[in-house]
Parts: structure tokens; C-alpha cells; sequence
């Protein structure tokens, strides 16, 4: 940053050439350019990415994001915690190797919508290293990059067992 007196603080980006003049003595020419409205908005986009990435990592809901192909591409600490296995073993398997044969529908149904581009929100179970299911409401929503491409889907995942096993005893 440069502070001209009492002026605002301006990014600027110098760039000189060396050279010398008749004399011989060294001399710089140069140019300089003011890029402190592209540096404030890095700043402020990476003040954004890393309040949503505090959020996506210590929240206690699960977030699994998934590609076209129904591939997982990350999965922050909850999801890991819901599913009982560490996020290396979530990376590039399919939601379909979390499942049993009539939650295996359930996603079926639920990823033709999200390929529609609707968002919606569903229970399934999601079975667990040991064999048990972990009965879950997944609020889904597809994704889309810069261009309006649907790239996959990110799912925000409960935990819903607790509320399950209540319900069953009354």
C-alpha cells in the first residue's frame, strides 16, 4: 500500500526497467498503476470464502457436494461424523456406496430432480461401515457454475435417528 500524506491508502503495482543515461549513472523508468479497487475486492472475496468455509467446516450439519455423476467431491466434518468414515474414504465413490437397495431408489428419484435443477428436501438412511443406517433429512439443492452448467449438487444433511426412534415409541 502507499500513503500519500494524509491521503487514503492506495494498492499500487510499480513496474520499472533498469537503464542507464549518458552518463552512465542508473536510473529506473517506470510506470505505476493504482489497483486498489481490484486488490479491495480480493480482500473482501477472501474475507467471503473464509467465513463460508468456517461455516461449511464447524457446523453440525453434514454438507456432501457431488458431481453430475452423483460422485462425491467433498463432504465437511459432519457428513464424515454422519456416514462413520473419514473424508478420504468419501472422495470419488458414489452416493449409491452409502446406501441399501431401497435407499439406493430413494437417491435415484431425488437425483432426477436435482438433474431438473429442483432443489428439495427428502429423508433417506445412509448406511454406516457396520451395516446400520442413520436416518437422515437431506435438504438438496443442484448447482451450477459461472456459466448456469449444473456441475452437481450440494446436500445439507440431519441426522434425524434421535427424532426417528421417538416417534417410533409412541
Amino acid at each position: 500500500p502507499l500513503r500519500l500524506g494524509d491521503a487514503l491508502t492506495r494498492w499500487v503495482r510499480l513496474i520499472g526497467q533498469p537503464r542507464r543515461d549518458s552518463s552512465g549513472t542508473w536510473q529506473v523508468a517506470g510506470m505505476v498503476q493504482d489497483i486498489t479497487q481490484a486488490r479491495t475486492a480480493e480482500l473482501a472475496l477472501a474475507e467471503q470464502h473464509h467465513l463460508l468455509d468456517l461455516l461449511v467446516h464447524t457446523t453440525h450439519e453434514g454438507f456432501w457436494f457431488i458431481d453430475t455423476q452423483g460422485l462425491t467431491t467433498d463432504a465437511n466434518p459432519a457428513m464424515c461424523q454422519i456416514l462413520g468414515r473419514p473424508r478420504e474414504a468419501l472422495m470419488g465413490k458414489s452416493v449409491y456406496a452409502f446406501v441399501d437397495e431401497p435407499n439406493r431408489q430413494v437417491f435415484e428419484r431425488e437425483l432426477a430432480k436435482r438433474a431438473q435443477g429442483i432443489a428439495g428436501a427428502y429423508e433417506i438412511a445412509l448406511q454406516r461401515p457396520d451395516g446400520s443406517n442413520v436416518d437422515c433429512l437431506n435438504h438438496a439443492t443442484p448447482i451450477f457454475d459461472t456459466c448456469g452448467r449444473r456441475v452437481g449438487s450440494i446436500g445439507m444433511w440431519t441426522d434425524i435417528s434421535e427424532r426417528k426412534r421417538a416417534e417410533a415409541q409412541q
